[in-house]
């Protein structure tokens, strides 16, 4: 029975060149239709091109067996030349102008020759790839491959048996169950020991994630918005494998206050403060106004006068005009608190400046107390004129003058014309003389005292 497994080979080291266009990671790559062969089977080995940069031509080498092999291929693109000498194992092809050719590019057919020893057989494919550029054509380096092959020996024992654990299935791969294949045949073998034909695949599995994944969606919580850890994605398949999980918004952490705008007597100042996890998140907050602070004169005590207010000791602010009884402001008062109301005067005995004299007026003078400055002044009436000034008087009796008796006659009524209405009587003459008398008596013992 014939078994298909195809097993790649390392990738053969490049060669480095000096090529400014050389895409680097350029190589072949084959795969075998079948690679557990029975003498005069065929078995197709593609062979493909990637990262090549653009190509003026290619040449393909191959190292193959022809003892077990015989030969046929050709090339899958099309170019100026494109040929394959199967006696030297050799393919050329080339292009008017560089070509894109990454992709399948040659097909080679191989027939195990009915003679053929059983066994392990290498198909190696070597390149060859030139570029043109301004220098010229230029070589530039590229990885070949191969590709290994098994002849079956149809007389095996199956002593060479290699067991194969069994793998399951990911969201992308499929596993299989456990098997052996003989390492001389290829047979396969079940976990029994039982001859199977193929290996036993399993489902994919889109729940059974390899690891290879991602974070999503993730977000830092801010200040006032609440974050994610972020959802976590298969990379192979790109299912949700869990759900983040909300991390709480942080909050403000403002520092402390920072005065922008000081405050005065008449206005207002501003603070601000500013948060340490976002500058653009700043709070303002309004200062009061300043206390007031009193620039206080002091004004000393002064006593009234007689017709200026004194006042107390007190102090005064220059700027709000608050009145104060101390000098540290602390007890205010008012304005008209301090005021000491003038003194009235208080005048001292009437003095004589100027003596009165016959047809002259005398004066008197009165001062206040309070102030020698303060006086008031008033005439003194003249005194009558006489015709002997001169001549010496006689002393002025003390005795009171002896008045003539005035009799009115109890028949002589003197009647008021304007109040005599019921004969009523008014005597008033001898008052009238008496009075005279008085007047005349007093005037002479003035002038006499004035003369003395």
């Amino acid at each position: 029975m014939k078994r298909i497994m195809v097993v790649f080979l390392s990738i053969m080291m490049i060669v480095s060149l000096a090529a400014a266009s050389f895409a680097d990671g350029a190589a072949l790559s084959c795969s075998a239709t079948n690679d557990q062969l029975n003498r005069g089977d065929m078995v197709t080995v593609k062979v493909s091109l990637s990262g090549a940069p653009d190509v003026k031509s290619m040449q393909l080498t191959f190292d193959i067996p022809t003892d077990v092999f015989t030969v046929d291929g050709g090339w899958n693109i099309s170019g100026t030349i494109a040929d394959f000498n199967k006696s030297k194992n050799l393919a050329v092809i080339a292009f008017e102008s560089p070509t894109n050719i990454n992709g399948s590019i040659f097909t080679l057919d191989l027939t195990v020759k009915d003679d053929a020893a059983y066994g392990d057989f290498d198909a190696v494919i070597t390149p060859t790839v030139k570029v043109s550029s301004e220098a010229g054509e230029t070589e530039v380096p590229c990885a070949g491959t191969s590709v290994t092959l098994t002849i079956i020996d149809p007389s095996c024992r199956h002593n060479n048996k290699t067991s194969v654990a069994a793998k399951d299935s990911t969201c992308i791969a499929q596993g299989w169950d456990a098997y052996a294949v003989c390492g001389s045949c290829g047979q396969l073998f079940d976990a029994d020991g039982k001859e199977i034909s193929e290996i036993h695949y399993r489902a994919i599995n889109p729940d059974n994630h390899t690891g290879n994944t991602e974070i999503r969606n993730q977000k830092d919580a801010t200040c006032t918005e609440n974050g994610n850890s972020g959802d976590t994605y298969c990379k192979d398949c790109g299912a949700l494998i869990s759900a983040g999980s909300k991390i709480k918004a942080l909050g403000h952490d403002f520092g402390a206050w920072i005065t922008t705008t000081a405050p005065t007597e008449t206005t207002e100042g501003e603070q601000t403060r500013t948060c340490s996890r976002n500058w653009q998140h700043v709070e303002t907050r309004t200062v009061p106004k300043a206390d007031h602070v009193h620039d206080l004169n002091h004004i000393a005590a002064n006593k009234a006068t007689c017709d200026q207010p004194g006042n107390t000791e007190y102090w005064v602010c220059s700027t709000c005009n608050r009145y104060f009884s101390d000098a540290h402001g602390s007890n205010g008062i008012n304005a008209n608190d301090v005021i000491i109301a003038p003194a009235e005067h208080q005048w001292g005995e009437w003095v004589v400046t100027k003596e009165a004299k016959a047809g002259e007026k005398g004066e008197e003078t009165r001062t206040c107390i309070y102030d020698s400055n303060h006086k008031e002044t008033r005439e003194i009436p003249a005194l009558p004129e006489t015709e002997n000034t001169d001549a010496q008087t006689e002393e002025p009796s003390t005795e009171t003058p002896e008045l003539p008796e005035i009799t009115v006659p109890e028949n002589e009524i003197i009647e008021n014309p304007e109040t005599a209405n019921d004969s009523e009587t008014v005597i008033w003459l001898p008052i009238v003389i008496v009075a005279l008398l008085g007047a005349a008596a007093v005037a002479f013992l003035v002038i006499k005292r004035k003369k003395a």
